[in-house]
């Protein structure tokens, strides 16, 4: 055990050297090969990980690396079927993709990440990544996408409270006949 622990500490050292090197490539190669090496951050451990290997790194470099060890580390919660940890990795990817500024890209991580709020049956989770799709893609000029997303919230809330799934009309509510 102990050889094996010294070869993923000397990968973890090779990841932090590249990341202060500046050289993000190699950095995301070296991150790889800890995780094939059999590296597997348990979900508690990631943020602290990935802020101990990108410590140093310049905040713009810092949150796209962080993206994209966080998508491989995905990878591994999706390949071990660990639906809580891919919803946690999907919160973080959200944030550092934030930071990356790249909304269609977000926007597609938010999709996935509500596919598996509704897997998990996480009611609030979904509404909340409902309520967050529709005003990015309002923002973004996907006027009638957004639209979709406000149905959508009606219909999940509605069956939440057991009621029927049907969007207010102008001028009434969505009960009245």
């Amino acid at each position: 055990e102990a050889p094996r622990l010294i070869h993923l500490r000397g990968r973890r050292l090779q990841v932090r050297l590249a990341v202060h090197d500046r050289d993000g490539n190699r950095a995301l190669q070296s991150f790889e090969e800890l995780l094939a090496a059999g590296y597997r951050p348990s979900v508690d451990d990631v943020p602290a990980l990935l802020d101990e290997l990108l410590a140093g790194a310049a905040p713009e470099a810092a949150a796209s690396l962080r993206v994209s060890m966080l998508v491989r580390i995905l990878a591994g919660f999706r390949q071990a079927r660990d639906q809580r940890g891919m919803d946690r990795c999907y919160g973080w990817i959200e944030e550092a993709q934030e930071q990356v500024g790249d909304e269609r890209r977000l926007l597609q991580y938010l999709k996935n990440h509500l596919e598996i709020r509704k897997v998990l049956g996480d009611v609030p989770g979904q509404l909340e990544l409902i309520d967050q799709l529709g005003n990015r893609c309002y923002r973004l000029g996907l006027t009638e996408e957004a639209k979709l997303y406000y149905e959508m919230g009606l219909r999940v809330r509605a069956e939440a409270e057991g009621g029927d799934a049907q969007p207010p009309r102008p001028g009434g509510t969505a009960r009245e006949g």
